[in-house]
C-alpha cells in the first residue's frame, strides 16, 4: 500500500511539469529545402538571412521577396510572401490547422510552429530543416539553390 502511494506521488509530480517537444532557440533554422525529389517534382528552398530578409530559389522563386520574423518564446516562424495570387491565398487558407499554424489573408503572412512541427509547408511542398536532410540531399539542395554551407 505504501509503495503504491509512493508511485502515485512520483507519477503525479512528473505530470505537473509542462511537456515540451523541443526548446525554442533564439533563431529559427535558416535553410529549408524539399527532401529527396524525383526529376519531375518541383524543387525549391528557402534561405533566411539576418535582418528579416529571405529568398526562395527554385520553382517558387517568383514569390520573392520574402520577409520573415521569429518568436523565440513560442517557436513561431512567420513568412510574408507578397506575390501570392488568389488561388495561392485560397490554398494557404485551406491549409490552416493541417499544414500551417495560421495565415493572414491581407498581409499574405503564413505562420508555422517550427519547434513542434519542424517542417514548413508551402503550396503543397514540405520543406525540411538542413539538419534533417541527409548529406546528399543537403549538398544537392545547396547546389540547386546556389547557397554555400552555413558557417
Amino acid at each position: 500500500m505504501i509503495i503504491r502511494a509512493l508511485c502515485y506521488a512520483i507519477c503525479a509530480a512528473s505530470l505537473l511539469r509542462p511537456l515540451k517537444a523541443q526548446e525554442a532557440g533564439p533563431f529559427p533554422p535558416t535553410f529549408w529545402a524539399v527532401g529527396a525529389v524525383d526529376s519531375d517534382a518541383p524543387f525549391f528552398c528557402v534561405a533566411l538571412s539576418k535582418g528579416g530578409a529571405g529568398r526562395i530559389a527554385g520553382t517558387y522563386a517568383f514569390l520573392n521577396p520574402v520577409r520573415w520574423s521569429y518568436d523565440s518564446l513560442t517557436g513561431e516562424l512567420s513568412l510574408s510572401l507578397s506575390h501570392l495570387d488568389s488561388s495561392m491565398v485560397r490554398t494557404f487558407r485551406d491549409a490552416v490547422g493541417k499544414h500551417v499554424l495560421a495565415f493572414d489573408t491581407l498581409s499574405h503572412t503564413v505562420r508555422f510552429n517550427v519547434v513542434l512541427g519542424q517542417t514548413i509547408w508551402i503550396l503543397g511542398s514540405t520543406l525540411f530543416r538542413a539538419a534533417d536532410l541527409d548529406a546528399g540531399e543537403l549538398a544537392a539542395a545547396r547546389r540547386l539553390c546556389k547557397t554555400g554551407p552555413t558557417r
